[in-house]
């Protein structure tokens, strides 16, 4: 019985290691930052998703939504992006006084009537469809994430790779 234990502990052990397959100590290149803020963009009908099954915070259109096919390449789409939760977050110090972020991405989220298996749809209050569209390195996307709505993208390289993250624009 005891021998069954330790395997278990050394099996639970190794499973959360390798989740953890990023680089702790990884402070990106020298000629590029790990983040950057790209472009103001406008997404039609957006709802914030969350996936139990994958995890993850996103927003996608309603039209995109309704193309969900209940598998983890639905949230590599090109128009899926992640949610940021606070730019500043994010942002290095030094950048902070270049850019106004009302309301610090404390965006208000009701819990839709839109029912679509496998995922949790809540739309913005308000009108907003206007959102922040920054690349993010996977790496650094996670060391700064680590919880319930954390989504671990299936990706070779987490240093050479960046992922689109959008930040509401509400009440700006």
């Amino acid at each position: 019985m005891k021998n069954k234990f330790n395997y278990l502990v050394a099996l639970l052990i190794l499973c959360s290691c390798s989740r953890n397959s990023w680089d702790r100590n990884y402070k990106g290149e020298s000629n590029y930052s790990n983040f950057y803020i790209v472009d103001t963009i406008k997404i039609i009908d957006p709802v914030r998703i969350h996936s139990p099954k994958f995890g993850g915070q996103f927003i996608v259109s309603k039209a995109i939504l309704n193309q969900y096919n209940n598998k983890i390449g639905f949230f590599t789409r090109p128009d899926v992006f992640l949610l940021g939760d606070d730019l500043y977050r994010y942002l290095p110090l030094n950048e902070f006084g270049k850019y106004s972020y009302k309301n610090y991405g404390r965006c208000d989220f009701k819990k839709t009537s839109l029912l679509v298996p496998g995922i949790e749809v809540y739309e913005l209050e308000g009108n907003s469809i206007s959102f922040i569209l920054g690349l993010i390195n996977a790496n650094f996307y996670h060391l700064k994430n680590n919880s319930y709505s954390y989504f671990a993208y299936p990706i070779q390289n987490d240093k050479k790779s960046f992922y689109k993250i959008v930040f509401p624009l509400c009440g700006n």
